[in-house]
């Protein structure tokens, strides 16, 4: 690119659109991930992704009664648990972010409409 010359709109527009949605795709994997320690309902959700995991991984209720003392029997499962909650978390990231954009407003040609307006300064009197 020469000297005084502007990069093309068409680039840049789409260097916007992608930094936008990886921005709001590690925000919402991130966010996800870390639900089970502020909200109950996805706790409730993570403790039975790790129960469910404990028995598919031990084949059963009685074989997770009878186990359950071995400290290192409860741990592999928890982190296996742990590993599949973050892939379902960046898996579902993409799309929650592509319908978040879409309620927040829309592009149109090159610029992005909110649905609602913005404030752009406030003032307290």
């Amino acid at each position: 690119m020469a000297h005084g010359e502007f990069p093309s709109p068409v680039k840049s527009l789409r260097q916007i659109k992608a930094k936008r949605f990886l921005r709001d795709w590690l925000r919402l994997a991130t966010r996800d991930f870390f639900a089970p320690l502020t909200d109950d309902a996805a706790l409730l959700n993570f403790l039975l992704l790790i129960i469910t995991t404990y028995l598919a991984a031990l084949g059963g209720l009685f074989r997770l009664l009878e186990e359950f003392q071995s400290i290192w029997e409860v741990i592999v499962p928890f982190g296996w648990a742990i590993l599949l909650y973050l892939l379902v978390c960046i898996l579902r990231a993409p799309f929650r972010s592509r319908a978040e954009e879409n309620e927040r407003g829309q592009w149109v040609g090159n610029r992005f409409i909110f649905h609602t307006p913005k404030l752009v300064f406030q003032k307290q009197i």
